[in-house]
């Protein structure tokens, strides 16, 4: 297996807004970012890319695995943060835990309540009544607790105080070291330690380089 993720042609298309024909790829062991203004399509793509989102392609493989065909297995070693919890909002982070652990072979129950505590997350209240900021720091307890292959990080630190930060980037630190990491972001400049970047406006890759290269182009 060469490529983390391999997608071809994806197309996806709303009323007034064209996700274009993306195709890209994401070697294993590598990092690479995507950036992109508001409404560029970054989570359309992401969530069209997950199957969350029906869309056209070609071909979408995760991890050698073949989204159409094998779609559990697909998402098996994989964790994707976003910048608000998709969890359902009546589920306590208890709940969550039990529920994880019978999807992920690897789960670690005792990592993932040691980090509920550590970001200060009640175990038995709802998600409903969580902030924002509270619910992404659960997003990456469960992230954390079951050494996936695969992080995608979708503006997943904008809406955590500093010091959760502090307690995520050492996690990440740790989990990151030899695997797979898709980063999406706003601006080049909150990117860093990256491989390669995608630039996506309007529904379409535009340009792609190193750190280096996007900065001298503008």
């Amino acid at each position: 297996m060469e490529n983390a993720i391999q997608v071809r042609n994806l197309t996806k298309k709303y009323k007034d807004f064209t996700l274009d024909n993306i195709s890209f790829e994401l070697p294993c062991g590598m990092v690479l970012g995507l950036i992109g203004e508001n409404g560029a399509g970054k989570s359309t793509l992401i969530n069209a890319m997950l199957g969350i989102a029906d869309s056209e392609y070609e071909q979408i493989s995760i991890l050698g695995k073949d989204l159409r065909t094998q779609t559990k297995l697909a998402k098996e070693d994989l964790a994707a943060i976003f910048c608000d919890s998709h969890y359902d909002l009546s589920l306590t982070p208890l709940f969550v835990g039990k529920m994880l652990s019978r999807i992920y072979k690897n789960w670690d129950q005792k990592k993932y309540m040691e980090y509920l505590k550590r970001f200060r997350l009640p175990e038995k209240k709802r998600l409903k009544k969580f902030s924002t900021g509270m619910r992404v720091k659960m997003e990456f307890a469960a992230a954390l607790s079951h050494s996936p292959k695969l992080l995608i990080l979708d503006e997943a630190t904008s809406s955590i105080d500093t010091r959760t930060e502090r307690i995520v980037q050492d996690g990440m630190d740790k989990l990151m070291e030899g695997r797979t990491v898709f980063v999406i972001a706003h601006r080049l400049s909150t990117i860093k330690n990256v491989d390669k970047i995608y630039v996506l406006n309007n529904g379409k890759i535009e340009e792609e380089g190193n750190h280096e290269e996007l900065l001298n182009k503008n």
